[in-house]
């Protein structure tokens, strides 16, 4: 994004559910490339075209994926015993 953004959130809305690439931090937005699945959705939304389309961009290697979602992702949120809440 370029420094224009003027923090809509037309672009979070844009942006297909199962990515979730573009998120609020603080005040601004930011896009995480390694979750952008390419489709180009929030470039047309922006209001003040501050998003450009990425030549180099390219999509994360399949295997970043293989345990999101499942029973044995790292990243899942803990919901019972004592690191319950807890990130590992």
């Amino acid at each position: 994004m370029r420094s224009e953004c003027i923090a809509c959130d037309e672009c979070v809305r844009a942006c297909p559910a199962g990515f979730g690439a573009i998120f609020r931090h603080g005040v601004t937005l930011v896009i995480v490339s390694e979750l952008c699945s390419g489709c180009g959705k929030c470039v047309p939304v922006c209001p003040v075209d501050c998003i450009v389309d990425d030549p180099a961009w390219s999509a994360a290697p399949e295997g970043w994926w293989r345990h999101a979602g499942a029973a044995d992702d790292p990243y899942q949120r803990r919901t019972t015993g004592p690191t319950a809440g807890v990130r590992s």
